[in-house]
């Protein structure tokens, strides 16, 4: 199949003579005199390449460039500049604008095609790349959901076929341990279920327009619930925090959970609601570098030396629940070297 390439020249003797050389090399040549024409062309034709003088009336071609680099559909295909200026400040401009190459006037045809199949065969790298890159995200995330629900699955089954087999040579204290085994495994399962539909439905997710607001108590009862030490430092009841119970119950259930994980033995998580921002604290031992932390759908913290049960997607779900409510979050090992979360309003400080 053709290539297409889209000639932006306004010089028509030096245009047409670069499109029939382009031609007899196989390739479709689509031509515009300026950038008006060249987004015309563009908005009704895929291209492939992108060849632009950058003295052009109109536009020149540096504007029309960045202006193509606004829109995502054009992160990929190849741009050369064409221009009789030659200046090593003029180069790094073009480059820098996102250009993949930059002639100068006179440029002979080898020239040009050597551009043009150089940057070509450049493009179908990064598109293989991008592609098994991304194939392999998605088996990744396969691969950690079919873990996570495989894994309490074979634990229940093994204890069912376990208790078949020795039901009558039991005593009673292993009778005891393989039910509370079987109800682990149980309510390990039930928590990924859980977890992954509030996970499709984060992307219509929106916040109850009751809502209450939020309590210390709350936070205490759900650390009470979870059997996790926290230390409330400083509440105040001042702050707005209007919340949907419900989500924010999971919100918080998760931030404590992940406390728990990263925590030191026996170490409190300091909990803080002052000048609009609800925050955690907890130490950690697993980042030795100050470092901010995105939250990103399955995946999970230092995964290959420390394996943690779950999705990894708990604080993408928070994310969302928190956006819902107009809220932000703000996830970091801070300067100490402490895990942080906060919750704010937009009216807080946090991201100056």
């Amino acid at each position: 199949m053709k290539k297409t390439i889209l000639l932006i020249e306004d010089e028509i003797e030096l245009q047409q003579n670069l499109k029939e050389i382009l031609e007899f090399n196989k390739f479709e040549v689509n031509t515009a005199e300026n950038s008006t024409e060249a987004l015309q062309i563009l908005n009704t034709k895929k291209i492939d390449l992108i060849i632009s003088d950058i003295m052009m009336p109109h536009m020149d071609g540096i504007s029309f460039l960045k202006e193509l680099k606004k829109d995502n559909k054009y992160n990929n295909v190849p741009f050369i500049f064409l221009t009789a200026k030659a200046g090593r400040e003029d180069i790094r401009i073009g480059m820098n604008s996102g250009a993949d190459d930059y002639l100068t006037k006179p440029v002979s045809g080898q020239m040009l095609l050597n551009s043009v199949f150089k940057n070509l065969a450049k493009k179908e790298r990064r598109k293989t790349w991008v592609k098994n890159d991304l194939k392999k995200v998605i088996i990744k995330n396969k691969k950690i959901k079919l873990q996570e629900l495989k894994i309490p699955i074979l634990g229940i089954s093994s204890v069912f076929e376990l208790m078949g087999e020795m039901i009558h040579t039991f005593k009673k204290e292993e009778f005891i341990e393989l039910i509370q085994l079987g109800k682990n495994n149980t309510e390990r399962l039930n928590t990924s279920l859980e977890y992954l539909d509030m996970f499709n439905k984060t992307k219509n997710l929106e916040a109850q327009i009751e809502k209450e607001k939020i309590s210390r108590e709350l936070i205490t009862q759900i650390a009470k619930q979870k059997n996790i030490e926290i230390y409330i430092k400083e509440w105040d009841e001042e702050s707005e925090f209007q919340i949907d119970k419900k989500l924010f119950y999971f919100v918080i259930n998760e931030i404590l959970t992940n406390a728990s994980k990263f925590s030191k033995v026996k170490a409190n998580t300091e909990v803080m609601l002052t000048n609009n921002k609800l925050v955690f604290l907890n130490t950690q031992e697993i980042f030795h570098n100050q470092i901010n932390i995105k939250a990103k759908p399955f995946t999970q913290f230092n995964k290959n030396n420390q394996e943690f049960q779950g999705l990894g997607i708990g604080l993408y779900i928070v994310q969302k629940i928190v956006k819902a409510h107009g809220y932000r979050l703000k996830i970091k090992v801070n300067s100490d070297l402490l895990f942080e979360t906060i919750i704010s309003t937009k009216i807080s400080k946090i991201y100056a």
